[in-house]
């Protein structure tokens, strides 16, 4: 399975260049492939998501922040990490409680929170992040079946079959639609 335009773009520290790989991604799908076409439509929610990503990082001041985050779990220091993104949440809630990026926020919580072993509390964050994505409408993008996928997986270990079942499929939907079913590695 090829990565998602995301995984590419998104690592380029320079906003406009990978923004500008976006919009140039998607002109050339929507010319050989149209607007409709699942694979167009997927760089579109790839250019919505970075856009996401750049308005959550303006609206973080201080030292906590994102990048700051990533960097205690690439140490392997969660606590840290974990509560760095609890003032971010405490930051963004100000503002708008029920925003995609606090969605984005709670699920990079579950992360780390499945990271430090706790599965019942990683579950309640992606829960939590999903919940907000629905009442948003913004729950059909890559983040969000992410999120089920990883709740999945952690109540398969739990032997929550039925309900991994649930959260795989929820996952599968999300990422068909994306990204078509063609690209799937099933």
């Amino acid at each position: 399975m090829h990565p998602p335009c995301h995984a590419i773009y998104s690592s380029i520290p320079d906003y406009d260049k990978g923004n500008y790989y976006y919009q140039q991604s998607l002109q050339m799908r929507e010319q050989l492939l149209g607007s409709d076409h699942p694979k167009t439509i997927a760089v579109k929610k790839e250019i919505e998501s970075l856009h996401a990503e750049t308005k959550l990082k303006s609206k973080l001041s201080g030292e906590d922040t994102i990048e700051k985050a990533v960097e205690y779990l690439n140490n392997k220091e969660y606590k840290k990490a974990l509560n760095t993104c609890e003032k971010i949440v405490s930051q963004l809630e100000k503002e708008d409680a029920s925003s995609p990026e606090v969605a984005d926020v709670y699920s990079f919580m579950g992360v780390i929170t499945s990271m430090m072993g706790d599965r019942q509390g990683a579950i309640a964050c992606y829960n939590h992040a999903l919940l907000i994505w629905e009442k948003t409408n913004t729950a059909h993008h890559h983040d969000a079946a992410v999120s089920y996928l990883m709740a999945g997986q952690l109540f398969l270990l739990d032997e929550q079959y039925a309900i991994a079942l649930q959260y795989g499929t929820a996952a599968l939907e999300i990422f068909s639609e994306l990204e078509g079913v063609e690209l799937l590695d099933i």
